[in-house]
């Protein structure tokens, strides 16, 4: 039976890469000359969480920058001690290439590119969570603010022209989307909270020509930007396609009317997958949009004009309870390999892709 320590080194590094630093040193550091070496050596991911603050600064130069991969924080005191406390032990962390930060305020994100410049040139991924946006939580040294604030300005643009993975849970304000500079992004998978129309949905599409997945928890789908009863088409032009790399859309919790979806399709010629859910009554909206969102004809239009290269597609909307119980499939549909719907229980039109 092999013992842990004979496996061999380029097994053992392997191995090293899936704990945090500081629990990989707790648990091997000092076992033997042989340990010592390889964690001199082993490429780490480091989580502030469970590091004592008083041992912070120490271990932290105690490690090979070179060899640090990633960064995680999960709490407001202990990022903003890392971000401003000490330059020194700062720049241990000036060649990551993925940065996870929960449960911070804006003026942390805003001042980051300040403190780190040398994070434009290495970073990869990026994911920014549970953001305060209450002023409560300002600080002294954050001191700068924006009144149309996202992650988006910091990150979607070309001052990260590495970037390839940006996780956020806050909304998408195209008002502040590109504000600072030029945005060219070269984003291939973005997830956010929240976006409010499908004129901003092309926004994005349109800044981010790199997109390959966008996963979005919540959406409205309205036309207009500005009035969300409005349904006369912007001013500004659009233009399509704008979204040619995209490959998987997901929209979680939505409101949608028909030309949004008409807006999708054509905003992105090579979509292979579409997951759509609505929980929302539709049946107290507009009885034609009502109509329309469940007509599996409405949907075979859309779908025949410019979703050929649609693979994937799952789309569940909460009907009214008088809805038909029936199998609304056709040839259309079989050739697909999806089918159509109804459900009673919660009552739901679904177009959904066959598991078989």
């Amino acid at each position: 039976m092999t013992r842990f320590e004979d496996l061999s080194n380029e097994l053992l590094f392997n191995i090293f890469e899936h704990f945090d630093a500081y629990q990989l040193h707790f648990t091997f550091g000092q076992l033997n000359s042989r340990f010592n070496s390889l964690l001199a050596n082993a490429r780490v991911h480091f989580d502030l969480d469970p590091i004592p603050l008083n041992e912070f600064a120490f271990f932290a130069l105690s490690l090979n920058a070179n060899h640090i991969l990633s960064f995680n924080s999960r709490t407001l005191e202990k990022t903003r001690s890392w971000l401003f406390d000490n330059n020194e032990v700062l720049q241990q962390f000036s060649k990551i290439r993925a940065l996870t930060l929960f449960n911070v305020s804006y003026g942390i994100i805003n001042r980051l590119h300040e403190r780190l410049p040398s994070l434009k040139g290495v970073l990869i991924y990026v994911k920014i969570a549970d953001a305060a946006k209450a002023t409560e939580n300002a600080h002294q040294d954050e001191y700068i603010y924006f009144k149309h604030w996202c992650p988006t300005h910091e990150f979607c643009s070309n001052k990260f022209p590495f970037l390839r993975y940006l996780i956020t849970d806050t909304d998408y304000n195209h008002q502040a989307f590109g504000c600072l500079t030029p945005t060219i992004s070269a984003i291939t998978y973005f997830k956010i909270g929240y976006i409010y129309s499908i004129i901003w949905l092309l926004h994005l599409f349109r800044y981010s020509p790199q997109l390959k997945i966008l996963h979005v928890e919540e959406f409205g789908g309205v036309l207009d930007d500005d009035d969300y009863r409005n349904r006369i088409p912007t001013k500004k032009p659009i233009i399509f396609p704008c979204a040619l790399n995209l490959h998987i859309l997901v929209l979680k919790i939505c409101y949608f009317e028909p030309i949004a979806i008409e807006y999708i399709f054509r905003a992105c010629p090579h979509l292979k997958q579409f997951d759509l859910n609505s929980a929302l009554d539709y049946y107290t909206h507009n009885d034609a949009i009502r109509q329309q969102i469940h007509d599996r004809m409405f949907w075979q239009s859309m779908i025949h004009q410019w979703g050929q290269n649609l693979i994937r597609l799952n789309i569940t909307i909460k009907v009214n309870d008088d809805s038909i119980d029936e199998d609304l499939t056709t040839e259309f549909w079989r050739l697909r390999f999806w089918h159509v719907r109804t459900s009673h229980s919660p009552p739901y039109f679904i177009i959904e892709t066959d598991e078989k």
